[in-house]
């Protein structure tokens, strides 16, 4: 399924991007009157149009991600993660620790796969997909580049505002209040845990700290295209709680 979403009847579309509130905002699109569009027809809706879109810091959601993928893939029937005795050992480490691991971890990722995500060699499935192909760690430039290319406009909204995302299309398009879509703020659903979270600080201490590290040249690589979008995109609106956040 595409992630480009559009309101025909207001002429405007919303970006869904993997790790920026998009199981949050998903079920408010389809009420707001947002319809999947296919990516191909972004270049035959006419007239330049706006379409909105979360940012997230590209470090911060790259981590997360990089989680998402390979540390949280094991959950018990009601939904907990951590019940593996792998993930019990990991949520066991202290920070140095755990820290020592992310290195390791970072380090031996590998920076792509088949793009049908299937096995290549040896490597088993969840130990060889890379990240530019996945969809968690899938640079947010990428999800918009095909609206750049279609001459569109592109809103970046801070990953902070998420749940005012009622009330910026209000003001930007009119949305209506129908059933108090404007009055209530979109949920977050399927937030990170705390144990999660703390392997993402832990994951970004490691890559930044080792910047210049040419360990991890080919992930700043790969992340540069998003850490451009982010400095150029500090100045907009929607994005002033990052004013003094450039990368």
């Amino acid at each position: 399924m595409s992630y480009y979403y559009y309101n025909h009847l207001k002429y405007v579309g919303f970006v869904q991007i993997a790790k920026n509130a998009s199981t949050s905002i998903e079920p408010y699109l389809r009420s707001a009157g947002f319809k999947n569009l296919p990516a191909e027809d972004l270049f035959t809706l006419g007239e330049k149009r706006k379409f909105f879109y979360i940012l997230r810091n590209p470090i911060e959601r790259f981590c997360s991600g990089i989680v998402e993928t390979y540390l949280a893939v094991n959950f018990d029937q009601n939904g907990n993660w951590g019940t593996s005795i792998t993930q019990q050992a990991l949520l066991a480490l202290s920070d140095f620790s755990a820290q020592e691991f992310c290195f390791n971890l970072l380090a031996r990722i590998p920076s792509h796969n088949s793009k049908d995500r299937k096995p290549e060699g040896n490597i088993p499935v969840n130990e060889g997909l890379g990240y530019s192909e996945d969809m968690h760690t899938k640079t947010q430039w990428s999800y918009i580049q095909n609206l750049i290319d279609a001459g569109h406009d592109t809103i970046p909204i801070s990953m902070y505002r998420s749940t005012e995302l009622p009330q910026i299309l209000h003001e930007q398009i009119e949305v209506g209040n129908k059933d108090g879509l404007l009055t209530t703020p979109v949920r977050h659903l399927n937030q990170s845990l705390d144990h999660k979270k703390r392997m993402n600080n832990n994951l970004q201490k490691i890559l930044v700290a080792n910047k210049e590290n040419a360990v991890f040249s080919h992930i700043w690589n790969y992340l540069q295209p998003d850490i451009e979008l982010w400095n150029s995109s500090l100045r907009f609106r929607y994005m002033q709680p990052h004013m003094n956040d450039s990368l």
